[in-house]
């Protein structure tokens, strides 16, 4: 008799990290692609023509978020269909319920990054401050070392990341075929994490034009 693991009986490594890395892929480019938002804004001096309209600080940031957020779900479905014909990973969930909890977790992504160049007086510190939200999101959430490894300070801090619940969740979806009720305390994680971002970013905005 030879054992058999469950959800991966091929044992194929790769069946365990690219749905994860689809997490670490999207934090990479989600983050970058909004950091460098306001910044071009103060630049090109089209941040004061911002200040004196009439739009709310979170019209402006969703406005701001909505083109990047295009961008990166297109990336989402490269990484997908990549991921399952180049590198022939099975996926057993449901690709919908993957691509409809996604924009979720771009959503704060984009919105780390908005805050990351709310702050940065040019391209290139907003870049060093994305990468300062980057690296923990990659060490700390449970991509590269199991959560159940952790410190107990710095276990605090992976359950604030955003990357944290969409690795679950990915995971759980390709992996384990799992459904919306199988993962909804993830999701409701995320949903809520999301919220409190954007918020956040519409606040560095109004503090940056003010």
């Amino acid at each position: 008799m030879h054992p058999v693991m469950m959800f991966n009986p091929d044992m194929r490594s790769a069946n365990l990290l690219i749905p994860g890395l689809i997490s670490i892929l999207l934090t990479f480019s989600g983050t970058i692609l909004s950091a460098f938002a306001i910044v071009k804004e103060r630049e090109r001096g089209t941040l004061e023509q911002l200040m004196v309209t009439p739009v709310s600080p979170l019209a402006v940031v969703v406005g701001k978020l909505l083109p990047y957020l295009g961008l990166a779900y297109l990336q989402l479905i490269i990484i997908v269909v990549l991921m399952r014909f180049l590198f022939q990973v099975p996926i057993h969930g449901s690709v919908a319920l993957l691509m409809l909890l996604a924009p979720i977790y771009l959503l704060a992504l984009l919105s780390v990054g908005l805050i990351a160049s709310a702050r940065a007086k040019s391209q290139m510190e907003a870049m060093q401050r994305a990468m300062a939200v980057m690296l923990p999101s990659v060490l700390l959430s449970g991509y590269v070392f199991p959560l159940s490894s952790l410190p107990a300070p710095l276990l605090v801090i992976s359950h604030v990341l955003p990357a944290t619940y969409f690795i679950k969740i990915s995971r759980a979806i390709v992996i384990r075929g799992a459904t919306f009720w199988d993962i909804w305390q993830p999701v409701a994680a995320l949903v809520t994490i999301s919220i409190v971002l954007i918020a956040l970013s519409a606040t560095a905005f109004k503090k940056t034009v003010s």
